[in-house]
């Protein structure tokens, strides 16, 4: 089991990254729980999931002993395939087809991981702050002649319902402060008798269709 979104309901990111259309290869993907947003005034809780892609194009050298190393860029998503929802949105122009309502019902995002795109970002200037940040608009599909990067990251994935202590120790520390935050961590950390087990890493699969999930 991965992580389900319903129609019901190394840290590298600070870096500014450029604008533009990039190819990407979507590597990890975090739940985040129950965070409680705002908008317009208004504040609600909602299911949130975390999307991490590799900028295949764009490369720096972060350590010396590691040499270049692709840039990171991340996104936050509504944990929902509610037909106004964010994240449907995001993943049909991604697969360029549109769910139906009975596939829409439940689907297992980590499909996504793996899967190469060309990730368009957008520069935008924070209205308190003044500080420039970068945004992620949209992901398409690769055209048929660009070949599909190799990855540089290992895919994974951590999920709240399958809670993996040794995955979650190796987030970065921003994101396990944000996780701690949820409900369903504070389940987890109050419940007697956690079990250790082993990192749930993502299995490579072979493209057999046209459509990247």
């Amino acid at each position: 089991m991965g992580i389900i979104a319903k129609s019901n309901g190394q840290d590298f990111e600070n870096e500014l990254l450029p604008a533009g259309s990039h190819v990407a290869l979507c590597y990890a993907m975090v739940d985040l729980g129950t965070q409680e947003t705002e908008f317009n005034g208004e504040k609600s809780k909602k299911r949130q999931v975390r999307v991490v892609w590799e900028l295949s194009d764009e490369k720096k050298v972060f350590d010396e002993t590691r040499g270049e190393e692709p840039m990171i860029a991340g996104k936050n998503f509504t944990l929902s395939m509610h037909e106004k929802a964010g994240l449907r949105k995001f993943m049909e122009n991604w697969r360029g087809l549109k769910y139906t309502e009975q596939q829409a019902e439940a689907v297992d995002i980590t499909t996504m991981l793996g899967k190469a795109c060309l990730l368009s970002i957008s520069h935008g200037t924070n209205e308190k702050s003044g500080k420039e940040y970068a945004q992620i608009n949209s992901a398409s599909l690769l055209p048929k002649s660009m070949p599909k990067p190799t990855p540089h990251n290992k895919p994974y994935f951590f999920s709240l319902d399958e809670f993996e202590q040794e995955v979650y120790d190796k987030l970065p520390k921003w994101l396990q402060e944000k996780i701690a935050l949820s409900e369903e961590y504070k389940a987890i950390a109050g419940s007697q008798g956690k079990q250790e087990k082993e990192p749930v890493m993502a299995e490579e699969e072979s493209d057999d269709s046209d459509l990247p999930f």
